[in-house]
């Protein structure tokens, strides 16, 4: 019976999921928005920087739902996913809103891709060492490998999901800034259903069908760019 099949709960796997996946998407995260309030100063809003949220300090970014969120997916799925809290963003002070709000919005989704790339880097870099110092892979090897690669999937999975055109992610704003003026402002309206979108984003299986493949393929890309290049080594 499908109702019997969701609630066919491996604990060992999620508790492997979350050992290896907490420490790349707190980073991911908070990097995701430390970016967007570093945009935002860089356009003449200084909120964020204010407010002390230009830190990589997790306890200026928790968010109660988006780890509450973090738990939801890792119950339902193999890709894990959370939020921080939103850096605050004040468009008055941009000289140009639509576009520089946009841009702001950007800058998540693009940080979260560099570090995709930078984690599959880190992860051959890490394989060449353990190779010359270890006699035999070992626990810690393990879950360093682990981490490692996983924090390649997770920044591409924050990345595609951040970019998804679903109030209030990132891709929202970017599309309200392409939108004519009249149905940008009907379409922010719908920011208030963001966390019920979210939520049947997720149980409906559209999170694994849609961000699932888009990961898995930037992923290969990063791995495989890394791995060309640490062949030569």
């Amino acid at each position: 019976m499908p109702h019997e099949r969701m609630f066919n709960i491996d604990i060992h796997q999620i508790v492997s999921a979350l050992s290896v996946s907490i420490l790349p998407l707190l980073f991911g995260i908070i990097c995701h928005e430390v970016a967007h309030g570093y945009m935002a100063s860089r356009f003449g809003d200084h909120t964020a920087r204010m407010l002390g949220r230009l830190t990589l300090n997790p306890a200026a970014h928790l968010d109660a739902m988006g780890v509450l969120f973090f738990l939801l997916t890792a119950l339902v799925g193999p890709f894990t996913i959370g939020w921080a809290k939103p850096i605050p963003v004040n468009p008055r002070y941009f000289k140009k809103p639509v576009r520089d709000m946009a841009l702001v919005a950007l800058a998540g989704p693009v940080v979260n891709m560099i570090l995709g790339f930078l984690f599959a880097f880190a992860f051959f870099a890490f394989l060449i060492i353990a190779k010359q110092t270890l006699s035999e892979p070992g626990p810690v090897f393990g879950f360093w490998t682990r981490t490692l690669q996983y924090g390649v999937y997770i920044n591409f999975t924050l990345a595609w999901f951040n970019i998804m055109p679903i109030p209030p992610l990132d891709g929202s704003k970017i599309l309200m800034a392409l939108l004519p003026t009249n149905l940008a402002w009907k379409y922010a309206s719908l920011q208030r259903y963001g966390m019920l979108f979210m939520i049947l984003f997720v149980v409906l299986g559209l999170f694994r069908m849609i961000i699932g493949p888009l990961a898995y393929f930037s992923s290969g890309i990063a791995f495989g760019l890394a791995g060309s290049l640490f062949s030569l080594f």
